[in-house]
């Protein structure tokens, strides 16, 4: 069977927007911060190479790195301080005091294949003053410095977890954006302008998602974003590392035998978003040594509508296929709804 399927960006933003729990829940708040600050800041600014999807993008994928940074290099304490800990400055000096996080997300946003360059490039440059930044061009420039004026508002409006914003938090700010060195003066202004825009920066630092696009991605790139979702949930657990990607490799071979390529690309799609609403089962049943009370199991399995339920209301259109066995532990298959109901057994049992 083939099809021109296309996915719109929206869709995997809506969903991105809903892995803040458990260890994502202050990263999460942190990057559409940032998303919607560096769009802010920038409009004030003027980028015209740059598309407002292009500059949202960019503060929203900036610290990816650090996810990935802390997981693999020491991960008992990123278990316990990416939840439990909302000063997001203080685990970047605990995990990286020399930033190379901001690589990582460069090396990140390069596998996102509907991501304008020069996004990329910008992000590699999150942290870097202005007048370090050499060789690039002034978009690249002013909106590495753009991010870099919004990263700082956000740390800081995160640092004060449970609090009001109050007039001294305000000043605090202020004071701190003024005798940043490393920001342009128009950035400088623009940020500052941001933050005594009283209505305007409550709306923005609610953390929630704001974006808004009519890009279509074609399978190639959503496949390339719903690695990013496979990666995020096999990040945060040694025991179910790289499970993600070994069900969707495995899918692939066994669907490139029997259907064609376009629809083996859904099929990886779907095997990358399975198991996506594991993000919301505690570590603590994740990691539990010895059988699961029965308690503990039915959260477990909790999984497989948390998975649903993030999909659908993602606004992904997709047909949720329950495996015979589901009460016994079975996992959930999404299916984009135009696969042909006499396909759906095979792509079950591809999937398990």
């Amino acid at each position: 069977m083939n099809l021109t399927f296309h996915i719109p960006l929206n869709h995997f933003i809506n969903l991105l927007s809903q892995i803040g729990v458990q260890e994502y829940i202050n990263i999460s708040k942190h990057l559409f911060q940032t998303a919607k600050l560096t769009l802010d800041i920038a409009k004030r600014v003027g980028i015209s190479a740059l598309s407002d999807e292009d500059i949202y993008l960019s503060g929203l994928f900036h610290d990816l790195g650090l996810v990935l940074k802390a997981s693999i290099e020491n991960y008992e304490i990123f278990k316990d301080l990416f939840k439990n800990i909302p000063d997001l400055e203080k685990l970047v000096l605990t995990f990286d005091t020399r930033n190379t996080h901001s690589a990582l997300s460069y090396l990140m946003c390069l596998n996102l294949h509907f991501l304008n360059p020069n996004v990329s490039r910008a992000i590699i440059y999150h942290h870097t003053p202005y007048f370090e930044i050499i060789d690039e061009t002034d978009d690249v420039v002013k909106l590495a410095n753009c991010i870099k004026a919004a990263d700082e508002i956000s740390l800081n409006c995160i640092r004060i977890h449970g609090q009001d914003i109050n007039s001294d938090f305000i000043e605090n700010l202020l004071e701190k954006i003024s005798q940043d060195k490393g920001l342009l003066e128009d950035v400088k202004i623009a940020a500052l302008d941001s933050i005594k825009d009283y209505t305007e920066l409550f709306d923005i630092i609610d953390g929630f998602n704001s974006f808004s696009s009519k890009t279509l991605l074609s399978l190639e790139e959503a496949k390339s974003f719903a690695k990013l979702f496979g990666l995020l949930l096999d990040m945060r657990s040694p025991y179910t590392r790289n499970h993600t990607f070994l069900v969707t490799e495995i899918s692939k071979q066994i669907t490139l035998e029997t259907l064609s390529e376009e629809d083996s690309r859904l099929i990886e799609i779907s095997a990358l978003l399975h198991d996506i609403g594991k993000l919301k089962i505690p570590l603590g049943i994740l990691h539990k040594k010895g059988p699961l009370n029965d308690k503990e199991m039915l959260i477990m399995k909790s999984h497989v509508v948390e998975t649903y339920k993030m999909l659908v209301r993602s606004g992904l259109q997709i047909s949720l296929i329950y495996q015979p066995h589901i009460m016994k532990g079975s996992t959930v298959v999404v299916i984009p709804w135009e696969l042909a109901e006499n396909n759906l057994h095979f792509i079950q049992e591809s999937c398990r």
